[in-house]
């Protein structure tokens, strides 16, 4: 997860890392080192069954869309500087001041688990630096990550059509409702296929949701080496909103366009050319049988 909203900011760090990196910031005539705070986010040569932990770098000044990866932060506050951010993230993920319940909260996973997240992730990068020109815009959906978060926690058991449904539900919903991008190209069950409505027909309301996770789960592994120029960022119901009625007049004006550059005139030309040379025809097929 990243940027603004509810729940922005949280990445994944080793907690082993992390509480060695905790501790050293406890001893003022220790200096902390690059390699150490780096060493967080490392996964190379890692048990698989370490511990990774959430943090939220909602606590940056400038937000959490200012932090871009480990390198960039330990550039610009130096390795004491970005452990003691580390350290002020971890406490604000844990003092939970949205007061989320805690099934609606990221939540720890091993090594291996993070590992997986982040090969699929590069696997799917390559294949859309391949694909780049024609990349589908539509696959990029946008989801509540209220509903989201509560419906992860279900997808071992059972999910109806409706609650699968009210993921992309923008009716009736608070206008500060914080809505997350979830790209579906990712997924090869989701190929070809255009709206929400479409992935569930085919994959039914538990496949759909399975598929949401999944695709979540890649798109946030990309999110430490990304910029954030290049990634879709989580927006409100209500601007979520007034981008689809821009999205529709803009639709709406390019019909008006080809209205007025007579496109449909031309093409009842053509019918009307067909027909007159099917009348021209008729005369001679008449005198042939004279």
């Amino acid at each position: 997860m990243s940027d603004d909203g509810e729940g922005a900011g949280i990445y994944y760090v080793r907690e082993k890392s992390f509480k060695t990196l905790k501790t050293s910031l406890k001893d003022v005539k220790k200096e902390i080192g690059k390699a150490e705070v780096e060493a967080l986010f490392t996964t190379d040569g890692v048990a698989g069954n370490e511990n990774m932990i959430p943090v939220d770098f909602a606590c940056l000044p400038d937000g959490p869309e200012s932090f871009e990866n480990i390198e960039a932060l330990v550039a610009k506050l130096k390795p004491k500087g970005a452990a003691e951010t580390l350290v002020k993230a971890r406490d604000l993920f844990e003092a939970n001041p949205e007061k989320e319940e805690d099934e609606e909260r990221p939540q720890p996973m091993s090594m291996d688990e993070w590992r997986e997240c982040l090969e699929m992730g590069d696997s799917d990068e390559e294949d859309e630096e391949d694909d780049d020109d024609d990349e589908d815009d539509g696959a990029l959906i946008y989801i509540r990550e209220k509903i989201f978060n509560v419906l992860k926690g279900k997808v071992k058991g059972s999910i109806t059509k409706e609650e699968a449904e009210s993921l992309t539900q923008l009716e009736d919903i608070p206008d500060d409702e914080n809505m997350i991008p979830v790209d579906m190209t990712s997924l090869e069950e989701c190929a070809n296929l255009g709206d929400a409505d479409e992935i569930i027909e085919k994959l039914g309301a538990k496949g759909f949701v399975e598929a949401i996770v999944k695709a979540r789960a890649l798109f946030e592994a990309k999110l430490p080496d990304a910029k954030k120029e290049d990634v879709p960022q989580p927006m409100t119901a209500k601007d979520l909103r007034e981008v689809m009625e821009d999205m529709d007049m803009q639709e709406g004006d390019f019909e008006g366009e080809e209205e007025e550059l007579g496109l449909d005139d031309e093409d009842d030309e053509d019918e009307d050319d067909d027909e007159d040379d099917e009348e021209v025809e008729e005369p001679p097929k008449k005198k042939a049988k004279a």
